[in-house]
């Protein structure tokens, strides 16, 4: 499953799309899954956690010092990892019925195998969501009296006594229930979305539709059939149709099976009126399979590019990693209300319908290149996730991190590599080592969680795929698809651990990864490297000093050192290009590039045959997911390894620390009573000089020159602060300051490359094309900041506006005239809602360009918006997220507001969206959840709007645990 975008909730960051091939794992993104566990409430064979006394330590956390005892009540106990107790009843095989109407009726008839002697049969079960109600419970076909079981808020208990069969020995469970899609706001389960059926059941929504075992190590094979009237003619679920016909009243029926074993988060079924792209793949067998995209009425036309993208999917799996489809058919539905990014359900992919419906009139360039990402990355769950799945939700980067990479690997293949690849280490630093720093930091494999939604999280998806990344970097990729292809061959049709994972990479390739997995899939935080060299011209040799650390976080004060590949390569400072070197003996192997395997909290490494002085270049493609520092680089040397390293990620990262190195002596000149003016500051010209060479040097991707472009922003500088000390107006002055700079010292030349941009340049490739208008419109918003320019520029925005042939120029025109109060914006905005208020993707860029303006009317523009029922929606995720969430994470003047208006709109949200929808209010918490970085009166209005969430009453236990979490005092925090 994919997060929604919430994750990121700045499209025009870098980061998050304007300007990169990043997809968007959502969520802040984010939180996601459709999760209510009762494990914790009693200790049952239906929980895989016993349901002990938390430990010391897990005790400890629960102290909220800093919270009222009304919010202290309100924390969950917290469900633990090393709890885990296999199931008491396996479900083997399972035939369900669903009659689909305004109240479904759904038979659910399981062979349940008994694991564990005298154990009572416990189901998951929660009726409020969809208003379950039971009909029947039959065993062995015979009724069961209602007062023969139990059935709490979360389950439904089924004594031993009504189960006579011995371990091994299978009973025949039948219940009959019906629920009621159209009351289902939470999206989980089975609900509605614009009139047609839909299911979403990852984490723990086939919960809210049946009782059930409701985990994922309870694998069965399905055989579903769904009935509906023909008004609803088209009725999909898991595996091959194998049959299908009239019924005598008025109905039809299809019968599905899936001859596979899956977990029930894994079940899907829809049922609706739609248009319907086919097509066919034939795999490398030479097995043909029947493709099909279904959308809602009128959208046919948006389906060819993610058809193209499903093709290109079945084909890299099987050319990259030896992945062959299994079924006979594959089909992806489209839904507008849909909380996640996408679901990857056994052969019948449930997507958020902005990442399946594209043409050049309605998406940008970064739209076209999520929808590619994210086909691709819930397709190849069907092997990383659905063939072999995790055995708990503790394990669940098992199956994402893993498909994270496979997804950056596929888009990095297909697209270029170099600017795929730095849109990804963006969005890990920008949001996920902030979450790293915060109350809710955890380790990839998480020991404890209240709300396993809220592990949806970029340290599961985004860490994890560093993490699957560093790996491949340690055994070489050819070693490392030895390495999953054994994991593969060992656990198909199991559900494992991240333990198996590893052992497989280790027994494939005969080398030791104890340390690698004790550390990165145990521990929380961010390592901190910093690096000291010292050159010694007689010996030709270059010695670099490498020391570890790894700042405290919740539940873990003390860490052990990790193992680190930190790869390094460098520059000569006479031959402005790259020196070979032998690592660790005069006679080794010659090379450019090396990885040098830092497992110590302080180690020393020795590269011989270093024929001139170098430049270090360090973290080369970003190797380890991890803070670099090495004071010996001046300023000068930072230009120049932004000018001559032949390293990609070290070439923008050079120029970036330069930025934020520039930014942080600002921000500190406004601490000191000092206007923030970037023009006199001393390096002032190196910076300019840097990304003059830059944006003139015609052999560099035109992507990289506009990722270049993009200097930190306010987010990323408040987080790069020491707790406490984060001054929103100095922060905010000091970017402001910079941005000035660069446009007004680089005015020309960005008026030039604009000029050079706009035309396709003849046989121009699609991938060029995209970075042509990356860079263009990089210009056009720096242009619109510079004095004398700016007429030229807004005439330049508009014209952009009424003239292009795609939707990223138009929105382009639009993002760059955001932030300036002038007779441009308000045309260009009233235009684009005029040309797109039927679209209701659109009409969401809409939503999110005024959400993200800096202008001091953004709140109000928001109350406006909430005010059109005929576009806005907030029972829709998708609403909430270009609003609400773009508003307080990717706004960082207008959400930290001094007032405090910023906070009181967004809690008033969370408090309202709770009711509707706990996923999406928490994943709204947690941009609270970073209330100590500021000082006051920031960090004391975000910590007051926390405590009246936390007060309120029924509080989901989603939003529960964010708001508790974050309210923590420091010491429980450690």
């Amino acid at each position: 499953m994919l997060p929604d975008e919430s994750i990121i909730a700045d499209p025009n960051h870098p980061a998050s799309g304007s300007l990169t091939t990043l997809q968007l794992q959502s969520a802040n993104a984010a939180s996601l899954g459709a999760l209510r566990t009762g494990w914790q409430r009693r200790a049952t064979q239906s929980s895989p956690f016993r349901a002990q006394r938390p430990s010391k330590q897990a005790e400890s956390r629960r102290t909220f010092t800093s919270m009222s005892e009304e919010a202290t009540q309100k924390a969950a106990q917290p469900v633990l990892r090393l709890e885990y107790e296999p199931p008491a009843f396996l479900a083997k095989d399972v035939d369900l019925t669903v009659e689909l109407d305004d109240t479904s009726k759904i038979s659910c008839k399981v062979e349940y195998e008994r694991q564990r002697e005298g154990a009572d049969l416990v189901l998951n079960g929660e009726r409020k969501p969809a208003q379950m109600e039971i009909q029947s419970v039959l065993i062995n076909g015979e009724s069961l009296d209602a007062d023969a079981y139990q059935v709490d808020d979360e389950t439904m208990t089924i004594p031993s006594a009504a189960l006579p069969v011995k371990v091994g020995e299978k009973i025949s469970v039948q219940i009959d229930v019906t629920v009621v899609p159209e009351k289902n706001t939470s999206l989980n389960g089975l609900y509605k979305s614009s009139g047609n059926f839909c299911t979403q059941m990852e984490a723990e929504g086939f919960r809210n539709m049946m009782y059930f075992v409701d985990r994922p190590d309870n694998m069965s094979i399905y055989r579903t059939k769904v009935i509906a009237s023909k008004s609803v003619p088209h009725l999909l679920s898991n595996g091959n149709d194998v049959e299908r016909g009239d019924l005598p009243d008025g109905r039809h029926f299809v019968l599905w099976e899936d001859p596979w074993p899956k977990p029930c988060y894994l079940f899907a079924l829809v049922g609706g009126d739609f248009d319907v792209l086919t097509d066919s793949f034939t795999t490398c067998s030479g097995k043909e399979v029947r493709l099909g995209i279904f959308v809602e009425k009128g959208n046919l036309s948006k389906t060819p590019h993610a058809m193209d993208c499903l093709k290109r999917a079945f084909k890299w799996d099987e050319e990259r990693f030896d992945r062959e489809y299994d079924l006979s058919q594959f089909n992806i539905v489209a839904v507008s209300d849909f909380t996640m990014g996408a679901m990857e359900n056994k052969s019948l992919n449930i997507f958020n319908s902005k990442y399946v419906l594209a043409d050049n009139d309605t998406a940008t360039d970064t739209d076209f290149l999520n929808i590619e990402g994210i086909i691709g990355h819930e397709y190849f769950h069907n092997w990383s996730g659905n063939r072999v799945t995790c055995r708990d939700w503790f394990q669940l980067t098992l199956k994402e991190g893993l498909t994270v990479f496979r997804d950056q690997e596929f888009s990095s293949d297909l697209n270029s590599r170099a600017s795929k690849r730095i849109a990804d280490v963006q969005l890990l630093r920008d949001h996920q080592f902030k979450e790293d720093a915060g109350p809710m930091a955890h380790p990839i494999r998480p020991d404890a969680y209240e709300a396993i939604d809220n592990f949806y999280s970029l340290t599961v998806y985004e860490k994890g795929a560093e993490i699957i990344r560093m790996i491949q970097t340690i055994v070489t990729p050819e070693g490392f698809r030895k390495g999953l292809n054994l994991y593969f061959e060992r656990h198909d049709g199991q559900a494992v651990t991240c333990d198996d994972f590893v052992k497989a990479m280790e027994d494939a390739n005969e080398v030791d990864l104890s340390l690698f997995r004790d550390t990165w899939y145990t521990q929380a935080g961010t390592p901190e490297v910093s690096v000291k060299t010292s050159y010694n011209a007689e010996a030709a040799e270059l010695t670099l000093t490498v020391e570890q650390s790894c700042p405290a976080t919740p539940g873990q004060a003390e860490k052990e050192p990790f193992d680190i590949p930190l790869a390094v390569g460098l520059v000569g400072t006479s031959s402005n290009g790259p020196l070979r070197f032998k690592v660790g003996a005069a006679d080794a192997e010659e090379v450019d590039s090396a990885v040098l395997r830092v497992t110590k909290a302080k180690q020393e490494f020795t590269l011989h045959g270093v024929s001139e002085k170098p430049v270090p270049s360090l973290l080369r493609g970003f190797s380890a997911p991890v803070k670099l520092s090495c004071s010996e680089l001046t300023r000068r040397d930072l230009v120049f390894l932004a000018a001559h390293d032949t390293d990609s990620f070290v070439r923008y990262e050079s120029g970036q620390e330069l930025a934020k190195q520039i930014l942080t002596e600002l921000v500190e000149k406004a601490a000191s009573g000092v206007e923030a003016d970037a023009l006199d500051h001393e390096d002032a010209p190196l910076l300019l000089s840097s990304l003059e060479h830059t944006l003139r040097d015609a052999s560099l991707d035109r992507a990289l020159v506009s990722l270049a472009l993009a200097m930190p922003n306010e987010s990323a500088m408040a987080d790069a602060m020491e707790k406490g000390t984060a001054n929103v107006d100095h922060i905010s002055s000091a970017c402001a300051a910079l941005r000035r700079l660069i446009a007004e010292g680089l005015g020309p030349l960005f008026a030039e490359t604009y000029e050079a941009t706009r035309e396709p340049a003849k046989n121009e490739s699609p991938g060029d094309a995209v970075a042509r208008r990356q860079l263009k419109n990089s210009c056009l918003r720096y242009l619109v900041k510079n004095s004398a320019l700016r007429e030229d520029a807004l005439r330049k925005a508009v014209h952009q506006f009424e003239a292009p042939e795609n939707m990223t120029d138009r929105y382009g025109a639009v993002l760059a005239v955001r932030d300036i109060d002038c007779s441009e914006r308000t045309r260009l905005l009233q235009d684009f809602f005029d040309m797109y208020k039927s679209d209701k993707l659109v009409v969401q860029k809409w939503f999110r360009v005024q959400a993200q303006s800096a202008l001091p009317s953004t709140v109000d523009a928001m109350k406006s918006i909430m005010d059109m029922p005929e576009v806005f929606d907030i029972k829709n995720p998708n609403c909430c997220y270009a609003v609400f969430n773009a508003f307080a994470g990717g706004n960082f003047t207008g959400f930290h507001a001094a007032d405090g208006s910023g906070y009181t709109f967004v809690a008033d949200r969370i408090i309202q969206i709770d009711d509707i929808n706990p996923q999406v209010a928490s994943r709204l918490a947690k941009q609270f959840s970073s209330w100590r970085s500021f000082t006051a009166p920031w960090s004391t209005k975000m910590h007051a709007e926390l405590e009246r969430i936390a007060a309120k009453k029924d509080l989901s236990k989603d939003v529960a645990e964010i708001v508790h979490k974050s309210l923590e005092a420091p010491s429980s925090n450690l």
